[in-house]
């Protein structure tokens, strides 16, 4: 069992599955518009409570705005960078927006690996694209965009604040929905 949260982000990242599912189910298509849009609602309550101007575009670095001088050992990220590289030519699902996640994943499990306080007032900030993406999910950005095979706007995010949520941990979503992945 991983020491830290840093060591655990680190291990879920390096067990996912970067592969492309050739055609996705319908259901498994509208998780991703759901995890997408619950990524986006948690960005915007971050981003309020941390006074995140709305000219930032998501993906944003919580970790970085909630305490920019804590951020995670270079040399994990460098491991982590080792590691998906393995997979950027086998998979259209990792791609560079998707290696940025991780890797503020990795800062946001160093911003609690110190202990700092705050780091529960919100949900888990990434944890909804990780989900995606170990359901083999992906996504791209354009300027204005987040395309999850519908654009979703990047901008203008703090719209989304007071949405209900659209996906819970604890609830989840049922994996059979994803070719290739059971329960």
């Amino acid at each position: 069992m991983p020491d830290s949260h840093t060591e655990a982000a680190f291990s879920r990242i390096c067990s996912i599955e970067w592969r492309k599912v050739k055609n996705p189910s319908k259901l498994a298509f509208d998780s991703q518009v759901v995890l997408m849009m619950e990524f986006i609602r948690r960005q915007a309550l971050w981003g309020r409570t941390l006074s995140i101007p709305e000219t930032i575009r998501v993906p944003f670095d919580v970790a970085e705005y909630k305490e920019p001088t804590i951020r995670a050992n270079p040399e994990i990220l460098n491991k982590l960078r080792h590691h998906l590289t393995k997979f950027k030519t086998l998979s259209y699902t990792l791609n560079e927006h998707a290696q940025n996640v991780c890797e503020l994943e990795l800062h946001w499990a160093a911003l609690k690996d110190s202990g700092i306080a705050g780091t529960t007032e919100h949900p888990e900030p990434y944890e909804p694209l990780l989900y995606m993406f170990d359901n083999f999910g992906a996504f791209g950005i354009t300027h204005d965009g987040i395309n999850v095979g519908v654009s979703i706007s990047r901008t203008y995010w703090l719209r989304n604040v007071d949405k209900p949520p659209f996906w819970l941990e604890e609830e989840g979503f049922n994996t059979s929905l994803y070719p290739g992945k059971g329960n």
